[in-house]
């Protein structure tokens, strides 16, 4: 082990001892991105959380030894809200992978990640292993999969791991999108496993299983957790570091419904009497036109775009497929263009919406940039602004600035075919404004 790592981990060491001197241990908060674990080794009971956690040592297999995890509480969200987990994985070469564990209405979902992906909708972990393939969800990867899996060894790999109130399933390794899978249902975990019967990727003769502290086999409605596998051999080769935990509503609730609920209502009215403006588009006329505004009220928070060099040599933003809020959470809206090659998102933070767009264009859309802002009392604040990185390449013309009237973006529309040709935006009219309505029969293309 070089001097570099042993100070690296020596100075993490020292971050678990501050946080477990200066604070007691808290409850998840609703609002905001969480640190719950610091640093978890394989063949190391954990310590060190600075939120309450139920820690355990996990079953072996294939003859390694170590398994580590935890759980935390997050019962208040579980019939409301999402979770998404994000940390750093480094894999030894003789470790297994990890097991993300998602809360869903009163179950649990279990994702096994290792050289392939297996979803679980709950039940007997002795029926799970570390990912038995045969009582798993069928799981469709993505062409950009390969890239991630299997999972590389001694190297950090950065993980997000989401799954919504509906069930909605996502994966990102590397910010390569791994899976998108639908487990609308699941059943209590149970983490325990019957000394006497094998599992899948469980060893014949090194049976070893869950314990520790206060630990109880039943999760509980609402339990999230982390599961580091075994491995071979001593040290801190194999572990998760920074695991962050996010809880927020998927529909806007209590505090946070009391600034969106207003500007959801007055898009109502905008649509109603047709007081909906267009932007500026950049990009060429090539292509068909299409619109793409929402059945019900909805903001935009981001889109999942790819790029491409194709066209002389320079990157451009191929397709993009719009991320809105609606009352009844996130989803995603249709592609334009075709999607090609690695899927890239970029996405507001929890409380803004889309107020304005940067882009630059010639025969198509080379490049974009999102200019967020955050929505109190159903208004946007433009005090509390920031933008996102820029999007696809540096080329056509100059920088033009597109929906920026001070109403936040509600739909998109332009011109498409196997690429995104054109793009503007649709806003409800500013008051005082002439309407400048888009047509309805472009909307439904």
């Amino acid at each position: 082990m070089n001097c570099q790592r042993l100070n690296r981990i020596g100075l993490m060491i020292f971050t678990l001892a501050m946080l477990a001197e200066s604070s007691a241990a808290q409850p998840l908060s609703s609002e905001s991105e969480v640190l719950v674990c610091p640093l978890m080794h394989a063949k190391v009971m954990p310590d060190g959380f600075p939120v309450k956690a139920m820690t355990f040592t996990g079953p072996s297999g294939e003859g390694r030894r170590g398994s580590a995890g935890f759980v935390v509480q997050t019962e208040d969200l579980v019939n409301s809200g999402r979770t998404r987990w994000k940390f750093t994985f480094q894999r030894d070469a003789s470790g297994f992978g990890f097991q993300v564990i998602h809360p869903l209405k009163k179950g649990h979902v279990v994702v096994s990640v290792v050289s392939g992906v297996t979803i679980h909708r709950g039940g007997d972990w002795g029926d799970i292993g570390w990912g038995n393939p045969s009582t798993s969800d069928k799981i469709v990867l993505t062409a950009d999969a390969e890239e991630v899996l299997p999972l590389k060894t001694n190297i950090p790999l950065s993980v997000v791991s989401q799954l919504s109130r509906l069930g909605e399933y996502e994966l990102w390794i590397d910010d390569v999108l791994v899976c998108r899978h639908m487990t609308d249902v699941a059943t209590p975990l149970i983490s325990k496993v019957p000394s006497e019967d094998r599992f899948w990727g469980g060893s014949s003769w090194d049976r070893t299983a869950f314990a520790g502290d206060d630990f109880s086999p039943r999760l509980k409605t609402g339990h999230a957790g982390v599961i580091l596998g075994p491995m071979d051999g001593s040290g801190p080769r194999h572990f998760v570091e920074q695991v962050t935990l996010t809880a927020l509503p998927d529909i806007p609730t209590g505090e946070v419904n009391q600034h969106f609920e207003p500007l959801f209502a007055k898009i109502d009215d905008a649509r109603e009497f047709s007081r909906l403006n267009r932007s500026r588009s950049v990009g060429g006329n090539r292509g068909g036109p299409f619109e793409s505004i929402p059945d019900q009220p909805s903001l935009l928070v981001g889109f999942d775009y790819t790029t491409s060099t194709l066209y002389g040599g320079h990157l451009t933003v191929k397709s993009v497929r719009p991320i809105f809020l609606s009352r009844d959470g996130e989803f995603n809206d249709r592609w334009h263009g075709v999607p090609h090659g690695k899927v890239y998102r970029v996405h507001a933070k929890d409380g803004y919406v889309v107020a304005g767009i940067i882009a630059k264009g010639g025969y198509r859309v080379d490049g974009i940039r999102l200019i967020y802002m955050r929505v109190k009392n159903g208004r946007l604040n433009p005090d509390d602004t920031y933008r996102s990185s820029w999007i696809g390449g540096q080329g056509g013309g100059a920088e033009t600035q597109c929906a920026a009237n001070g109403e936040p973006v509600i739909g998109i529309y332009g011109q498409r075919g196997h690429d995104l040709d054109a793009i503007g935006f649709v806003q409800i009219t500013p008051p005082g404004s002439a309407a400048n309505v888009p047509d309805p029969e472009q909307r439904r293309q």
